[in-house]
């Protein structure tokens, strides 16, 4: 839902991280280029989102690929989102956290939808031959409102942190 890039800085008073936040790439009427090299200007790691169930995600391994040929080094961090729209009706996000952000088959034992584990593998496969030496991470997250009653409403988000710290 972002309509204009900004940048955030976290902590706000004393600022350990700043994010851009930009419209979503490949979006139409959207050229990414100005705020890309803004970005990579100022950057040390890529935090990319993915919605965990959409697999067609070229644009943006594009543009991942390009950052990491120019900085091959750069960690990146691959939060795969909204994982409760591939939850079955009963089904409700597995506690305690289970994903293993380094292992491209840690999903393979959990009891997830199967198209949801579909999903999250093709991405992390696709993933897997970019370029680059940096690490490269898998965070399954999913931020919800309290009226989803899908709680907790910020799943993953100590696993973020924790990709974020580690980087």
């Amino acid at each position: 839902c972002t309509r204009h890039s900004r940048i955030f800085a976290f902590p706000p008073g004393q600022p350990m991280l700043r994010f851009l936040d930009t419209r979503g790439i490949g979006e139409v009427g959207y050229d990414a280029a100005d705020d890309i090299s803004f970005g990579e200007s100022q950057a040390h790691v890529l935090l990319v989102t993915m919605r965990a169930m959409d697999v067609d995600q070229q644009v943006i391994i594009d543009v991942v690929s390009a950052a990491r040929r120019s900085h091959p080094e750069w960690p990146l961090i691959v939060a795969q989102t909204s994982l409760h729209e591939g939850y079955t009706r009963q089904q409700s996000h597995l506690l305690p956290y289970p994903f293993d952000m380094s292992a491209p088959d840690a999903t393979d034992a959990l009891p997830l939808a199967s198209d949801l584990l579909r999903c999250l593998r093709e991405q992390r496969s696709q993933l897997a031959q970019l370029p680059g030496t940096g690490p490269v991470w898998f965070v399954p997250i999913d931020f919800t409102k309290p009226s989803d009653k899908m709680p907790p409403a910020a799943y993953g988000l100590d696993a973020l942190g924790d990709a974020l710290v580690r980087v």
